[in-house]
């Protein structure tokens, strides 16, 4: 009688312990999903996981798996503020999305997909159910804190092979104890005391082992699973990883976690663990099947970020002006209401050109903004195939800046130097087609040089394959270079307390200054404005200023 309670009074506990566990479970799934709801539907909320600083090995995963592939250079990718627009943009809930959507940013990832990433976010747009049942699959993949974790995958290839035989022998030592306790109870109990504490003294050392390259593990067959669901789910693309799902047998054997949990099943599970070694030789017999399937779950990791990237970029066009963007083999730009995606409340403009642009127009007027969405949005034609604008067509083109030039303390060099060598590698790849933005052209150097110089620099470039973008203070690069560059120039309103700018583009060239007058708004004594307004009549009724 006894006995019978204490077995009712155990599965019951048990029972609870499992209950219990369902619940904790079901609650913190339900809180989960009502977090990637909001993630993806409420611009505004912010994404508290980001990658690793520095540049992510997935980018030269892509670099050498497509050797012909451009990827814009560190000047470009500073100039256009890649680092804040990725920032601004990602959405993701797992690394390889992230990995994904920042190489996106620097290169054509030339991923197979017959969708532009642009149809793909269109669709999620539209079917936002869909989009969260993908996110909440997708969130199951581990993440590990600033670790590059495709780097944790490449590692994988260098584990090493180890045998079954200590772990078995260990088994075989305790299954022989059990059936000595049947025969010989006092002997039988002593036996098996003794394999307990061999085996969880014998544990940890291959626990050891493991822990290299536990997280490459983890991470590999939870990306299978994800493959696995979301094939389930209808992403045919999926499909093809089908025959990996069999390295996801007893996985729930393995723990992956660093430390110890406070789940009493859990707790339980980690004892059987270390009595049996039942993780070790299951983790032994996966990374040995894992390095076979190397490339393919290489490839895995790049498809699951194409999808992860395709839901980022949904939710962070789903609150902006986007259109389909077509990408040609001419050298033109054809846009109409551009704007820049970073301006919380921006001033869209045409541009329509076959030709170089020179671009005038006062301080503050929006020349530098204007560029940088001129680049930022070819950039997001060729590689996202959208646009933030109503319709927009461009070249192919490799994109080349020179904006935000700094001196170089360090290398010991001058601003001009620096600002000169950025600018000759857009000379050195004009040949090819390309686009060329240049802002504030040698501004480093003396007035008549510069001029000289600068429009012999920009004449040049037109003649060249690439098209041309360059913003001037220089009014005299305008008489130089009307024959072969169109100019377009910004404007302000001038009242008598204020300066206002409308961010309006207008062809031709500008012909106000303001310089001066921003000065006097912002407190310079008069003494300083009336000098300077002095030299500057001068200078006009005169042509020199002396």
């Amino acid at each position: 009688m006894g006995g019978t309670v204490f077995y009712i009074c155990l599965i019951l506990l048990v029972l609870l312990l499992v209950i219990s566990s369902l619940i904790r479970t079901n609650d913190k799934k339900k809180a989960r999903k009502q977090y990637l709801r909001d993630l993806f539907c409420d611009p505004q909320k912010n994404n508290p996981l980001s990658r690793p600083a520095g540049e992510p090995s997935f980018l030269g995963y892509l670099a050498k798996k497509h050797p012909g592939r451009f990827v814009i250079d560190r000047i470009t990718a500073e100039d256009l503020q890649i680092g804040d627009l990725f920032r601004a943009m990602n959405r993701c809930v797992s690394f390889p999305g992230m990995d994904m959507l920042y190489s996106t940013l620097f290169t054509d990832t030339g991923n197979e997909s017959e969708k532009s990433v642009y149809e793909e976010a269109k669709h999620f747009i539209s079917d936002k159910e869909s989009a969260i049942s993908c996110l909440e699959i997708l969130d199951r993949i581990p993440r590990y804190a600033d670790t590059d974790e495709f780097m944790i995958l490449e590692g994988l290839a260098g584990a090493k092979d180890s045998g079954l035989a200590a772990d078995l022998l260990v088994i075989v030592l305790l299954i022989l104890s059990l059936v000595l306790v049947s025969f010989y109870p006092a002997a039988g109990f002593a036996a098996l005391l003794v394999m307990i504490a061999v085996g969880i003294a014998s544990y940890f050392s291959g626990r050891r082992v493991m822990l290299e390259h536990l997280k490459g593990v983890s991470l590999s067959l939870r990306l299978i699973e994800a493959a696995r669901d979301l094939a389930s789910y209808g992403r045919c693309e999926f499909s093809r990883y089908e025959r990996l799902t069999s390295l996801c047998r007893f996985n729930g054997l393995i723990s992956y976690r660093d430390g110890t949990s406070s789940d009493p099943l859990s707790i339980i599970l980690d004892y059987v663990r270390m009595i049996t070694h039942a993780d070790i030789m299951i983790y032994k017999r996966k990374i040995a099947k894992i390095k076979k399937e190397r490339d393919e779950i290489l490839s895995l990791y790049r498809d699951i970020g194409h999808l992860d990237m395709c839901l980022s970029v949904a939710s962070y066009i789903s609150s902006k002006q986007c259109c389909g963007a077509y990408v040609n083999d001419r050298r033109c730009i054809e846009a109409k209401q551009l704007y820049h995606p970073l301006i919380a409340d921006p001033v869209c403009n045409d541009i329509s050109t076959y030709d170089p642009v020179l671009l005038t127009g006062s301080n503050a007027s929006g020349k530098s903004t204007f560029l940088k969405a001129v680049g930022l949005n070819v950039l997001f034609a060729q590689n996202f195939g959208l646009a933030f604008a109503e319709s927009f067509t461009a070249g192919a083109f490799h994109v080349y800046t020179s904006m935000a030039v700094r001196d170089d303390l360090k290398g010991g060099n001058s601003y001009y130097v620096v600002e000169a060598r950025s600018i000759k590698r857009i000379v050195d790849a004009s040949d090819s087609l390309s686009l060329c933005i240049i802002d504030e052209v040698l501004r480093g150097t003396n007035t008549v040089e510069r001029i000289a110089a600068s429009s012999a620099l920009l004449r040049f470039l037109s003649g060249k394959n690439c098209l041309c973008f360059a913003a001037t203070h220089d009014r005299e690069l305008c008489t130089l270079l009307n024959d072969c560059m169109v100019m377009y120039h910004f404007t302000e309103e001038i009242n008598e307390d204020n300066v206002t700018f409308p961010f309006l583009l207008k062809e031709g060239v500008s012909d106000r200054t303001n310089a001066i007058r921003l000065l006097d708004m912002l407190g310079f004594d008069q003494s300083i404005i009336k000098t300077a307004d002095g030299l500057v009549a001068r200078y006009k009724e005169t042509g020199n200023w002396t």
